[in-house]
Formats: structure tokens, C-alpha cells, sequence
């Protein structure tokens, strides 16, 4: 029978208010019926239910939304680091290969005869 007056008071919170009306009256039908006591008393106990149900879910829904707040801020600070590593990482690849990159005017005057060289080698 309480499951019925849970089902019943779930109705009235998510229903238009003829079907939430209904619904009351049944949840309230179920606890005297159930429990034995008056349906003032049991009016005020779905009262009572319906009110704790929907501070549950204002509770539920406030700790949901601070779990995404900081899940966006902790994938947002990832995803700016991730950025950051990656510009170092061009610039550090930038450097790297001016470091390494053969000056050809240097290697022309340090070998004087190579375009003799690779005539040479291609007949």
C-alpha cells in the first residue's frame, strides 16, 4: 500500500493538476486503507510525503548541478594545460629543427667542389 501512495504522490508532483487532485485523493485512500487512520490524517501524510519529495529532488538537482560545475572547471583547466603543452611543444620542435637544419651556404663553402661531386655521382 505504500507503494501505491509513493506512485500516487510521484503522480501528483509530475501530473497537471485534475490528475494530481486524483491522485492525492487515491495516496490518501491507500494510507487509511493501509494504516487505518482517519483521511484527514492520511491527506496530511501525502501532504507531508509530496512536501519531502520535492525537497528531495530541489536537494538532488543543487548537488547535481555543483557536480558539473566542477567537473566543467576540472575538464576546462585540462583542456588549457593540454593547449599550453602542446604551443610548447611546437615551439620547443620549432627550435629543435632550426637547430638541426643544415645552413646551405655553410656547407656550400665547406665543400667547394660539390657540385662536381654530384655530377660526378650521377652519370
Amino acid at each position: 500500500m505504500r507503494d501505491a501512495a509513493v506512485a500516487a504522490v510521484r503522480a501528483a508532483i509530475t501530473g497537471d493538476e485534475a490528475q494530481a487532485e486524483t491522485a492525492r485523493e487515491e495516496a490518501a485512500q491507500a494510507i487509511v486503507a493501509a494504516r487505518g487512520v482517519t483521511i484527514e490524517e492520511a491527506r496530511t501524510q501525502v501532504a507531508d510525503l509530496e512536501a519531502q519529495y520535492r525537497q528531495t529532488t530541489a536537494e538532488v538537482t543543487e548537488q547535481v548541478t555543483e557536480v558539473a560545475d566542477t567537473a566543467t572547471d576540472a575538464v576546462s583547466s585540462g583542456m588549457l594545460f593540454g593547449a599550453i603543452g602542446l604551443i610548447l611543444g611546437a615551439i620547443a620542435a620549432w627550435f629543435g629543427g632550426r637547430a638541426g637544419a643544415v645552413d646551405p651556404t655553410l656547407t656550400a663553402r665547406q665543400m667547394p667542389n660539390r657540385s662536381a661531386i654530384t655530377t660526378t655521382t650521377r652519370r
